[in-house]
């Protein structure tokens, strides 16, 4: 299979305004795309056309290769925004319900809660649950059926450090373990970039960028510059002691080591037996968060 969705053109128009505009992209089997944007960028409205819950204004979509939309839907889950469930029956009460009400088999609804970690919390009521524990019981629902693709929308806003933890397992346990394709959508960088495989930035409802997670690595890995009074000879040194080519030289004289360094103490040593005198070191961290507001700001 070479997609499991794409969309190409696709436009939604509200009130003349273009909440979505021409969005082209392309989800591969096995991927946790990241679907990056600013609160009101477009991200929920080109989830509800995905699943049919809002007409498109233009483009065309097309599911697994290009299979029709109707069996297509039958193969993808989806959380949009907050779930719905029923506060006053348990987890499994509440999954049995929704099996039933679009068909499928209510025996499943064990194996899931297993799936999503709820399996032990018994006849506790869902009203209950902590906000975590929630949106599993919301991502259980999505895996009703066992779809291919899950198109979850913001699942970790509004929770809690611990919250954010569990689902973020969770996620990525249903890809590595259960071979789920998940599109994702936040505005929560930090979450995204400890388990998205490829990102997608939209801004003003435009696809801004997209990006795999070893190109963003590379575009804002952790970075040391290094000012002395022989730049060249520190050069030289510095590309010999750690072993790599990632060495530049800017304009201003500062040695740029285009990696993160472990021991930035041997390196300063190392110049120092040589006679060469150190000013100053700076160690940028890396600037994904950075970059991907640029982005979102249609930079």
């Amino acid at each position: 299979m070479d997609y499991v969705l794409r969309t190409e053109d696709l436009t939604k128009i509200y009130s003349k305004t273009k909440v979505v505009d021409g969005v082209s992209l392309c989800i591969c089997p096995g991927e946790i795309y990241g679907f990056v944007g600013k609160n009101g960028a477009g991200k929920t409205t080109f989830i509800r056309m995905v699943l049919g819950l809002a007409k498109k204004s233009g483009g065309i979509i097309s599911y697994f290769d290009g299979v029709s939309a109707l069996a297509a839907r039958k193969r993808i889950g989806s959380l949009v925004e907050a779930p719905s469930f029923y506060p006053n029956m348990s987890a499994k009460e509440n999954i049995e319900i929704f099996c039933r009400m679009i068909g499928e088999d209510p025996k499943q609804s064990e194996e899931i809660l297993e799936k999503v970690g709820l399996g032990d919390t018994g006849k506790k009521k869902a009203g209950r649950f902590s906000l975590g524990m929630k949106q599993r019981l919301g991502i259980g629902f999505a895996l009703v059926g066992d779809p291919e693709l899950l198109m979850l929308d913001e699942p970790i806003n509004g929770l809690d450090p611990t919250g954010i933890a569990e689902v973020r397992r969770l996620i990525l346990d249903l890809k590595n373990e259960h071979g789920k394709t998940i599109f994702i959508s936040s505005h929560l960088i930090s979450e995204l970039e400890k388990i998205a495989t490829r990102y997608g930035v939209i801004a003003k409802g435009r696809l801004a960028e997209e990006i795999t997670a070893a190109e963003l690595e590379e575009k804002c890995r952790s970075r040391t510059s290094v000012m002395t009074n022989k730049p060249e000879k520190a050069a030289e040194l510095i590309r010999s002691f750690l072993n790599t080519d990632n060495i530049t030289i800017k304009d201003d004289g500062a040695v740029l080591i285009g990696e993160k360094i472990e021991n930035i103490g041997a390196v300063t040593n190392e110049l120092y037996k040589n006679d060469i005198v150190v000013s100053s070191i700076s160690t940028d961290e890396g600037a994904v968060e950075a970059y991907f507001i640029e982005k979102m700001e249609g930079g």
